[in-house]
Parts: C-alpha cells; sequence; structure tokens
C-alpha cells in the first residue's frame, strides 16, 4: 500500500473536507494499481495526474512520486483553476466549498 502525503495543508483539507468518501477510496484505489506502481520516482518536480469523475464533473488530482509516497500538490475541480493553496483566490474557492455548497451538491460534485 502506497503512502499518501500533501504538499501543504490546503491540499490536505480540500481532500479530507471536499472530497466524498467514495472519492477518496477512488483516488487511493488508482493510486495503488499496479499501473501506477510502474511509475519511477520523479527527478525535480515530475508531475502526474489521475481523473476521479464524480456524478456532475470531473475531478483531477496532481501528485508527484517520491520513493513509496505519494505527495498530492494540487487539484482542478471541474472547471476551476489548478488550487494548490498559493493565491488567495484559491482560499476564497475553498471557503465557499466548505460554507456555501450543501452536502447534496457536495455529493455530487466531488
Amino acid at each position: 500500500m502506497i503512502k499518501i502525503g500533501f504538499s501543504n495543508k490546503f491540499t490536505r483539507t480540500i481532500f479530507y473536507e471536499v472530497f466524498t468518501e467514495p472519492s477518496r477510496l477512488a483516488i487511493i484505489e488508482k493510486l495503488n494499481s499496479p499501473l501506477f506502481n510502474q511509475i519511477k520516482s520523479g527527478i525535480g518536480f515530475t508531475s502526474y495526474k489521475i481523473f476521479i469523475r464524480a456524478k456532475t464533473q470531473q475531478n483531477t488530482i496532481y501528485f508527484v512520486k517520491q520513493q513509496e509516497t505519494v505527495i498530492i500538490v494540487g487539484y482542478q475541480l471541474g472547471k476551476s483553476d489548478f488550487l494548490d493553496g498559493r493565491k488567495d483566490s484559491h482560499f476564497d474557492t475553498l471557503f465557499y466549498m466548505l460554507t456555501q455548497m450543501d452536502e447534496g451538491e457536495r455529493t455530487n460534485k466531488f
């Protein structure tokens, strides 16, 4: 089983607070698949991505592999920008997802 890490608290918060349990399990399952075990550890910053399909939109998870650890560096949720927590607008988007969306809407999108 591969170990999952996060590049910062922002990416960790999205993974645990925004994504639903089935989406988190799908991400973990894809990262543990034999296909991703063939990916070598990148030299420098070699970023890969996986796609998770929710009910109404496709979410993209960007990650870097370092030895036996996968570090999630950012997300693209639907048609949003690349969210990595480096801009103030990313925190505004996260604040909206956590406070303005109800549980049903969040379940359909994430």
